[in-house]
């Protein structure tokens, strides 16, 4: 679905129509909203990756992959729609090349246990009250 979005544009065309203009303004609008979607599903995946096990960090790393190829797409298009609609300029970052390292790093050491949490005092189990002692006779 994406891909389909990143293609449309009304660059090449030599007078540009407004309903196509009107059209490429509903696509940018739902591209920008997936894009948006796609990147809190990625910050909150990248939130658990060092707890993550390896074969579920993998995944992520994948995830973050392709998002790295759809920021550059989505960068085109934002410029298209700056000059199609006056959106505003936005700049889309992206972490330094040192943090794709630091993923890639994770995933190739070796398996280590977890740290142990100390233990912490246990509380006394909450008194039982039976039912009859609830709802009455």
């Amino acid at each position: 679905l994406m891909e389909a979005g990143y293609k449309c544009s009304c660059e090449k065309q030599h007078a540009v129509h407004t309903t196509s203009i009107a059209a490429f303004s509903l696509i940018f609008k739902d591209m920008r909203i997936l894009y948006q979607c796609q990147n809190k599903v990625l910050l909150r995946l990248l939130e658990n990756y060092f707890e993550a096990p390896k074969s579920i960090a993998g995944k992520i790393l994948g995830l973050y992959k392709e998002f790295l190829k759809h920021n550059g797409k989505m960068s085109k298009l934002l410029e298209a729609a700056k000059e199609l609609l006056g959106a505003e300029s936005v700049d889309l970052q992206t972490p330094p090349p040192s943090f794709l390292e630091s993923l890639e790093a994770y995933l190739h050491e070796e398996e280590r246990s977890p740290p142990k949490k100390p233990k912490e005092e246990e509380a006394p189990p909450a008194p039982v009250i039976q039912l009859k002692e609830l709802i009455g006779p």
